[in-house]
């Protein structure tokens, strides 16, 4: 006991210290039951602990001393009261086991370092393997309290952001990991699902003026808990407490940590409690890929940016939304130029923010056609912080419009890794094999995300975009058909119009057409979906005159011309050249 050391046929048995305090006390007294309350006061005195805690503690000691049934032939459980030591001891001359000596006077084991302390008291992890993949849930919020419910989402993700910065850990995203507030869950089931070793979980109370968070961190093979740690603080201070807690979970963490590589923190915080809860909020609309979610993301990301007007992601959020209307249903030039104001506001708040780098790098692409520029913005984005999934799924879109195929599967790969319910991601993949004439691969992709949300308009165009490249065209009129029920837009009036002129079906595809020339009086219409129409049917030069009018306005479509095959009757005609190069320079 003096060193500590446990040996089994001369061979010492490396444990973690709490583990050998646990089989101390046991061994102290043998033959007796021992409570699991007074357990746990004497091994983690004054420190808030679960029993699982104790319960692991225990099932590596027995791992440990081996024989019989899993080591029970030496600590058996006394049902609904504590655990035994039954095997036969000697302390020194015969006597008793000596007693346990003191924390100070014992030296801990070379292969084990307890974490630092928490709150209220020392915690520390079990021995298990080194985790490389963390999800992160949202607390449990066991009242109804508005300020708990606030800090239920925002401490999890401000420890999201921390650990995000660990280049070697993978960090599911936040849209991923906050699919599972309020539901029941498993950890082990949830962990399964997202493909990671460890799932961090808690919940979070209210007792009058005080604000109670426990948290713990489950092994997803062993169903163990491996940490465990209660944090308090006053209701007057939520913000403080959001940061306090999350800062002294990293410093638990860091003995799991010790050595790898850190990204220099980004300081884009808000004092604003209002701010940062319609930042969460307008981000949640933004990810329905609908124009009233959009709509709504940008009234909250507006009234975030009215509480704080130095609240950086707030100003991220309204250039991703002003970046998604862009030809979906405005004009490029009436809303790529906010776009850009936005995430270059947000770089002059904090140039270091991820997300306005990897916005900035989308706008490069889809609206300055500044190639190069772009690569730069993602790239920077990936130095960063490696575990922003959006930086991965931009960057592929860049690349698969730049022909850079198989880098941008990569890319691509690495966002669903990260964020492996994103259905975005889903579709982004299957047009990169779409765009390597790899239909079937495509088709599989757009289905996987169609299974799961039937109404997903994206998919359905792409589903339909297959269909029509295999000249499967009732399917891909119906894939269309069911996109513009679920979501109406020219893009999709388009493909449809494209494709009954594929098929021969002229006139469905000049009454589609007229339709949209009538929208184009009244609006903006994309003049790369009215041009992709008039080269199906024969058109050249009035495809041509859409085009450069697609140039002028910027269009989001137009820079796919290199990859796409909706053009190919044109790819001879030296207009097309001549539009590729300044395009693509």
């Amino acid at each position: 006991m003096a060193e500590p050391a446990l040996r089994r046929d001369g061979v010492c048995v490396p444990l973690p210290p709490k583990v050998f305090e646990v089989l101390v006390a046991l061994v102290e007294c043998h033959g007796r039951v021992l409570r699991k309350e007074e357990l746990l006061q004497r091994v983690w005195a004054g420190a808030f602990v679960e029993e699982s805690n104790l319960t692991q503690s225990v099932y590596l000691l027995r791992r440990a001393l081996g024989g019989g049934a899993n080591g029970h032939q030496y600590i058996v459980t006394v049902p609904r009261r504590g655990y035994k030591f039954i095997a036969a001891t000697d302390g020194p001359g015969g006597e008793a086991a000596a007693p346990l000596p003191s924390p100070a006077s014992r030296p801990e084991p070379v292969t084990w370092k307890p974490d630092a302390s928490a709150v209220t008291g020392k915690s520390g992890f079990t021995h298990h393997q080194p985790f490389r993949s963390i999800a992160v849930l949202p607390l449990v919020n066991e009242t109804s309290d508005p300020v708990v419910e606030y800090l239920s989402d925002g401490i999890p993700e401000a420890i999201i952001n921390n650990l995000a910065r660990l280049p070697q850990l993978r960090v599911v995203n936040r849209n991923t990991a906050f699919r599972y507030k309020g539901v029941d869950i498993d950890p082990r089931s949830v962990g399964g699902a997202l493909g990671v070793d460890a799932v961090m979980m808690g919940r979070i109370l209210r007792f009058g003026n005080k604000i109670v968070v426990r948290m713990e961190l489950v092994d997803v093979g062993g169903g163990w808990q491996l940490w465990g740690a209660q944090y308090d603080g006053p209701t007057a201070d939520v913000l403080g407490l959001q940061e306090d807690v999350a800062a002294k979970v990293m410093k638990a963490l860091s003995i799991e940590f010790a050595g790898w590589r850190r990204e220099p923190s980004s300081e884009s915080h808000t004092l604003s409690i209002d701010a940062h809860r319609l930042y969460l909020r307008g981000r949640h609309h933004w990810g329905k890929y609908t124009r009233a979610g959009i709509g709504a993301a940008m009234e909250c990301f507006d009234l975030a940016v009215t509480a704080d007007p130095n609240f950086a992601p707030a100003y991220i959020g309204l250039a991703d939304s002003y970046s998604r209307l862009s030809s979906f249903c405005l004009a490029p030039r009436e809303v790529m130029p906010r776009a850009r104001a936005a995430a270059l506001r947000a770089l002059e708040i904090d140039d270091r923010l991820v997300e306005a780098h990897a916005s900035l790098g989308l706008i490069k692409t889809n609206y300055e056609w500044d190639w190069s520029g772009a690569d730069d913005e993602f790239r920077r984005a990936i130095d960063l912080n490696p575990g922003y999934a959006s930086t991965h799924h931009w960057y592929a879109s860049h690349l698969m419009m730049a022909g850079r195929l198989d880098e941008a599967i990569t890319e691509i790969e690495t966002a669903q890794e990260l964020d492996p319910l994103s259905s975005q991601f889903g579709v982004n993949l299957g047009m990169i094999y779409f765009h390597m004439c790899r239909y079937e691969q495509a088709a599989k992709h757009f289905r996987k995300v169609l299974a799961v949300n039937p109404d997903h308009f994206p998919a359905l165009i792409g589903l339909g975009l297959v269909y029509e490249r295999q000249r499967e065209f009732g399917q891909a009129v119906a894939a269309f058909r069911s996109a513009y029920s679920a979501e109406a837009s020219d893009t999709t009036a388009s493909f449809l119009a494209y494709t009954h002129a594929a098929a021969g079906d002229a006139d469905e595809a000049r009454r589609l057409l007229g339709q949209m020339l009538g929208r184009s009086r009244l609006g903006y219409v994309s003049g790369f979906g009215v041009a992709i129409v008039y080269a199906a049917l024969g058109e050249t030069d009035r495809a041509f005159r859409w085009l450069e009018k697609a140039f002028v306005d910027r269009d989001d479509w137009l820079i796919s011309i290199k990859v796409g095959p909706w053009l190919d009757r044109l790819r001879g005609d030296w207009r097309f050249t001549d539009l590729l190069r300044r395009v693509h320079p």
